[in-house]
């Protein structure tokens, strides 16, 4: 992750959950034209969104990639609405992960300080 977009890219998953794909292609859309005509990325849409946590990674996600995936371990072999709804729901897990679970702190473990413990 990027931190200088992140916060702008956790807003957007936001955006995207609250109100749906339509709308969210009618905001990039909005920003790139902006970003055209010279005027700028225009965060008013996303104000109202939380921000990203500026420290630590939440404990766990309840869906990851692997849930996108049909019963037959394809993506739209069911249909290109149900892989949106699959989609979604990720979205909004995401989400759910970042705002109300607690974050972890601290490094990662390296082999060198997991050899030193042992």
């Amino acid at each position: 992750m990027v931190p200088r977009y992140a916060d702008g890219q956790f807003r957007m998953l936001q955006f995207y959950a609250d109100r749906g794909i339509a709308a969210t292609n009618r905001l990039a859309r909005h920003q790139i034209a902006r970003n055209k005509d010279g005027s700028g990325y225009d965060l008013g849409p996303l104000n109202s969104y939380a921000a990203l946590p500026e420290s630590g990674f939440p404990a766990g996600f309840p869906l990851s990639v692997h849930d996108l995936r049909d019963a037959d371990g394809g993506f739209t072999g069911d249909g290109c609405r149900a892989y949106g709804d699959r989609m979604h729901h990720l979205a909004e897990a995401t989400v759910r992960a970042w705002l109300t679970s607690r974050p972890t702190s601290g490094p990662r473990r390296t082999r060198k300080k997991l050899r030193r413990q042992r």
